[in-house]
């Protein structure tokens, strides 16, 4: 399938070593189903962790991640996260890249997005909502050739909501359409300081970086 099923990144350092240790799990559609990692170091310290990523699909569409660090704390919980999805075909399905995950607040999307831990969802993202409310939004436009020119972003936290959006050139006049989607050869994403009024208290971060993917 060429997915990965397991991957080691080894450290060093004055007096000390450790290594991290992940494998991954599908099920026999080639759906990511389980990430379960450590990370060790030599001498044993703080840096000790381990880790259980579960993935659920339901109709052929991620339908949520829960995050397990095995935290030892008795009042700990594992950390969830949820999707929905509108009834239009995602367009990045068959491609080995999706960058509406790459466009999101949360962490631990990029391998997914970028097609190294399985097959991605059938239909288009909605939204994305984590595990302390917070909830980004995605909306759609298309241009004259019925491909993505650009996706609206709302990130909503309680009262804070920042918008962003992310514009969408194509290198060929055949790339990616709504419902009949071929293979993706290039798609460059700018993703655009907030173009609305967003909460004072974040208003000096930093913007999202420009990602170039080929």
């Amino acid at each position: 399938t060429g997915y990965w099923t397991g991957r080691t990144y080894s450290y060093s350092g004055d007096g000390w070593s450790a290594k991290q240790v992940t494998s991954y799990t599908y099920d026999a559609n080639g759906c990511l189903q389980k990430e379960e990692g450590s990370h060790l170091s030599t001498p044993s310290g703080e840096k000790d962790s381990r880790w259980t990523f579960t993935y659920t699909w339901q109709n052929g569409n991620l339908n949520a991640i829960k995050y397990d660090f095995h935290d030892e704390d008795p009042d700990y919980k594992p950390l969830s996260i949820t999707f929905s999805y509108d009834t239009e075909a995602n367009p990045f399905a068959d491609t080995s890249v999706d960058p509406v995950l790459l466009n999101t607040h949360i962490e631990y999307f990029d391998e997914l997005a970028l097609g190294f831990l399985g097959r991605h969802s059938a239909k288009r993202l909605r939204s994305i909502t984590s595990w302390d409310g917070e909830t980004t939004t995605y909306t759609y436009i298309y241009d004259a050739k019925d491909r993505i020119s650009r996706i609206d972003l709302e990130n909503r936290n309680g009262e804070y909501v920042n918008r962003e959006y992310a514009i969408f050139t194509y290198a060929q006049a055949l790339c990616v359409k709504r419902r009949t989607a071929s293979k993706l050869s290039a798609v460059y994403i700018s993703l655009s300081p907030p173009s609305y009024p967003i909460n004072p208290s974040r208003r000096n971060e930093k913007s999202p970086s420009r990602a170039i993917i080929r």
